[in-house]
């Protein structure tokens, strides 16, 4: 009789977090049910299935998919006077009012992240909806004994035995929502708060990422803080688009942070270097030890402005993500269905608050820093000056004249006059580069060219200004829907060429196909309306310049003889 009383009770107590947890599953379901046809969402696949969910799920307000390939809202779905509606490549309107209550993950696909599945949940969650379990376990529980980073301002730190920063003022709110003193457990470093959750010296992590391992021992609610992923090097380095291009040099990461777990599995060959704190990490940096420091924005742009300002500097930021959560041990399931509601109960406008909170602090400690720094810049420039004014002025007017003279033979060297894209000199420039790095690490490539479709009769009947004219607008168009990764450019009276790094062939099939309509859903000055063709070809093994666009040019081609309008893939 007594074990099944303790299985009784423990399934009561069990019971909140199986349904979190349960809720959680149907929407990382839902993610994986519409990667496969997330490139058909103008076929109303995507929407279809997100209606389905939402009529299923109640308590669903809202739902957004976020394309990561374009870096815009790709479709939502709505409940507007408890009518579902959708809008395409929109985000909601100002005017809509969304819940505070989210739940995110990642849509993945070929082990890609292609986008991301937002669903905004209608209930109200926070103190007053504590279930009869959960209040009798705070009762009993009197306090909350919490873990924290030492040192990682502004997002928090141990300062005189007190818990100070961002993730301090939040733990603050959910306390006094919660009604039950939470209690600083004070550690040397990170890895040491990281060892007393394991012992259950405390209850709860302030602010943790959920990765595998500390699955085993803590459960994590819905992030409530989301930073980017940045590199910190010397000043003076080239800026970095993609971990690939240092994932060869020695990059510093405090030992025991998910990112040195996540980037070891996401990228296998890089070369990660532990390190006991953010200052070692940035020591190193600045010593020459290692080549850069990986950290969230935040406390990097923190602690370089207060230590390393003149030294180091932000010269990378990356897709990759630190979410945060409340992490809560797992032998106490109770506790994340609390902390859930208490995450919850937090509004956009306490959020908003807080972070305006520690980032003015931040933006007032740069204004005293830069304007010491001009001070003396000012008093070493007029002491120059004094001996050497006639000989500096004339010294500077040449290399003013000199750089501008340069410029203007790098613009007229490499741009289209008419257009501002690139020429075809710089095209075959760029084909070159990007074919090599092809071959040389394994890149992949796509390129399309396109041509405005009866572009002759444009000049016959409107004359070359008016064509001109929608060249123009063809290549702001162009710049406006391509990714910054990408290359765009002329490449010769109405064609034009665009080059797609780092993309496969149903990723650019889709952006081509959206480009496409873009241009035949435009209202061109004068002439309307205008189409255009595009033939899109993909780097092959011992492709060069000239069998990579011979195909591209043969589906250009074909494009054409089928009626125009339409993209063919060679």
């Amino acid at each position: 009789m007594m074990k099944i009383f303790i299985l009784i009770i423990y399934v009561l107590l069990s019971s909140q977090i199986v349904i979190a947890n349960d809720t959680n599953k149907k929407i990382e379901n839902l993610a994986s049910t519409i990667a496969t046809p997330f490139y058909n969402v103008y076929n109303n696949n995507v929407v279809e299935i997100l209606k389905q969910h939402m009529l299923n799920n109640q308590e669903v307000q809202a739902i957004k998919v976020y394309d990561s390939l374009l870096s815009q809202t790709s479709v939502i779905v709505y409940k507007d006077e408890e009518k579902i509606k959708y809008l395409l490549d929109q985000d909601f309107s100002k005017d809509y009012i969304l819940p505070n209550r989210t739940y995110s993950t990642k849509i993945v696909k070929d082990k890609k992240d292609i986008g991301i599945l937002t669903i905004y949940f209608s209930l109200k969650l926070g103190k007053e909806s504590l279930s009869k379990e959960e209040s009798a376990y705070l009762n009993s529980k009197k306090d909350i004994k919490m873990c924290v980073d030492p040192n990682w301002l502004p997002l928090e730190k141990i300062e005189n035995g007190k818990h100070i920063g961002m993730a301090a003022d939040y733990i603050e709110l959910f306390s006094k929502n919660l009604n039950i003193p939470i209690t600083l457990v004070v550690t040397k470093n990170w890895q040491e708060s990281l060892d007393f959750a394991k012992t259950r010296k405390c209850d709860i992590f302030s602010l943790a990422s959920e990765t595998q391992k500390r699955q085993k021992y803590m459960n994590f609610t819905t992030p409530y803080i989301d930073v980017p992923i940045v590199l910190a090097t010397k000043i003076g380095m080239p800026f970095v688009d993609t971990i690939e291009q240092v994932k060869h040099k020695k990059l510093g990461v405090v030992k025991g942070y998910a990112l040195q777990i996540d980037f070891k599995e996401k990228y296998p060959n890089i070369i990660l270097v532990e390190v006991d704190s953010i200052h070692d990490g940035l020591d190193k940096v600045n010593n020459g030890e290692i080549f850069g420091y990986l950290d969230n924005s935040l406390v990097l742009n923190y602690h370089i402005q207060r230590h390393h300002i003149g030294r180091l500097s932000i010269s990378g930021k990356f897709e990759d993500h630190y979410r945060f959560s409340v992490a809560t041990r797992v032998d106490e399931p109770l506790l994340l269905s609390i902390f859930e509601k208490a995450v919850s109960s937090i509004t956009n406008s306490e959020k908003e608050l807080l972070y305006k909170k520690w980032i003015s602090v931040k933006i007032e400690r740069i204004k005293v820093i830069d304007y010491s720094l001009v001070y003396q810049i000012i008093a070493i420039a007029c002491v120059l000056l004094i001996f050497f004014a006639l000989w500096n002025r004339k010294i500077t007017k040449i290399n003013k004249e000199l750089r501008q003279a340069k410029d203007e033979i790098k613009l007229l060297a490499y741009t289209d006059k008419l257009t501002g894209l690139y020429n075809r000199t710089k095209l075959d420039e760029l084909f070159e580069l990007e074919i090599e790095k092809c071959k040389r690490f394994n890149h992949s490539l796509i390129i399309a060219i396109l041509d405005i479709d009866y572009f002759k009769k444009v000049n016959d009947i409107y004359g070359h200004q008016v064509g001109d004219t929608v060249l123009a607008e063809i290549s702001m168009l162009l710049q406006q829907n391509v990714r910054t990764t990408d290359h765009i450019g002329r490449w010769g009276g109405e064609e034009f060429v665009i080059i797609c790094t780092e993309t496969d062939k149903a990723n650019s099939l889709y952006f081509i196909e959206k480009l496409r309509a873009k241009i035949a859903s435009y209202d061109f000055t004068t002439v309307g309306t205008k189409t255009a063709s595009f033939g899109v070809a993909q780097f092959q093994k011992n492709d060069t310049i000239k069998t990579i666009i011979k195909r591209a040019d043969d589906a250009l081609y074909t494009a054409k003889e089928i009626g125009r309008n339409r993209v063919v893939f060679n």
